[in-house]
């Protein structure tokens, strides 16, 4: 009877996540992380809720199957912990099969969450939202209450429609080889992107711990795109765990984090719209999209990359100084003996950011 049992609560929910692989990437549609960020929508959380709609239709079908929810108890203390943006869908990542735990015990050492409120990671069993079991509860609650999965299931061709014209993009970039030669870091496990019409318009880049303490990316990008917007989005997205180390380190200096404070107040009403809340997360997006540029210099014409940095990322994104920096960074590429990685390059950035104006 106990076997029965264990078998029945395995099977509980009949949703698993679709996945197709294109060299050590994992393109993917996971029930969990799908579902977080359908309660980010209810929830009115940013920037899930927003008016953009990349698949309308899809989109659509989430606001009417799930109308009922949006005072659930799952929706209520989202809410209440003020979840957006990357929060969600790493959460998601994190839960397990049946939502019953997370894949890390809460107490493991790896189990480490961005920081949300500074530099750096912090353990999961620091921060209120992943310690609440009542929250996970009230998640997994949510997930049987509304019937997350007949609802998933019932979308299976859309997901799959989306993973495959993902890998066909994937298949013609050749941009695993340009990340594990850029980086300096040989992939050793699959690094996973999650596909999606449900973020608003919105991509992350997020750092997911494994069992042994490795640091392994995990992409969410919105589906729907041309080649073009694709590649310009994982470029950029799978960056921020390798540039990520670069930052922190480039946080330490006070007079780095005090000039692009600067720069936040001067175009603070077009960084707080895209979601960026201070001069070190400006920082590190500026750093993030010039490293991201030198894989765009690798499919783009030169007359494509001026209009990319001219209109994209000085003109509608303020990213002042990304231009610049993907330039300065021909001397890393150019001597790659002396800099192996792109963290052994950092001394030579920070003295370049210190002294870098805009254009």
């Amino acid at each position: 009877m106990s076997g029965l049992l264990s078998c029945k609560a395995k099977s509980e929910f009949a949703a698993k996540p679709i996945v197709k692989s294109v060299g050590k990437i994992d393109v993917m549609v996971d029930p969990n992380v799908e579902m977080m960020m359908i309660l980010g929508r209810i929830a009115g959380a940013g920037p899930y809720a927003g008016d953009r709609k990349i698949n309308e239709a899809y989109v659509d079908d989430v606001d009417e199957y799930f109308k009922d929810f949006m005072y659930s108890p799952a929706a209520i203390r989202l809410m209440r912990y003020q979840l957006s943006y990357q929060a969600l869908p790493e959460f998601g990542m994190y839960l397990n099969e049946d939502d019953s735990d997370f894949k890390l015990k809460l107490n493991n050492k790896n189990f480490l969450i961005l920081n949300r409120w500074g530099t750096g990671f912090i353990t999961a069993n620091d921060v209120l939202y992943y310690k609440d079991a009542a929250f996970r509860e009230t998640v997994r609650a949510f997930r049987k209450d509304s019937d997350f999965d007949r609802f998933f299931l019932a979308h299976q061709k859309v997901y799959e429609e989306m993973i495959d014209q993902t890998c066909v993009y994937l298949n013609k970039s050749d941009f695993e080889s340009w990340y594990e030669d850029f980086y300096g870091i040989k992939l050793k496990e699959h690094v996973c992107l999650y596909m999606t019409y449900m973020s608003g318009g919105g991509n992350f880049g997020i750092s997911v711990r494994n069992k042994k303490g490795r640091d392994v990316p995990h992409m969410v990008v919105c589906g729907g795109q041309s080649v073009e917007n694709f590649l310009f989005l994982i470029s950029h997205e799978f960056s921020h765990p390798r540039t990520n180390p670069v930052l922190y380190e480039l946080a330490k200096n006070e007079n780095l984090i005090n000039k692009f404070n600067e720069i936040y107040k001067k175009y603070s009403d077009i960084y707080f719209r895209d979601g960026y809340g201070n001069g070190y997360s400006i920082m590190g997006e500026m750093l993030n999209q010039a490293c991201a540029n030198k894989y765009l210099e690798t499919i783009f014409d030169e007359e494509g990359m001026e209009q990319v940095n001219r209109e994209s990322l000085v003109g509608s994104r303020k990213y002042v100084y990304t231009p610049q920096i993907a330039d300065f960074l021909n001397i890393y590429l150019n001597d790659r003996k002396h800099y192996k990685t792109l963290k052994d390059f950092e001394p030579e950035l920070e003295n370049f950011l210190e002294t870098v104006e805009e254009e």
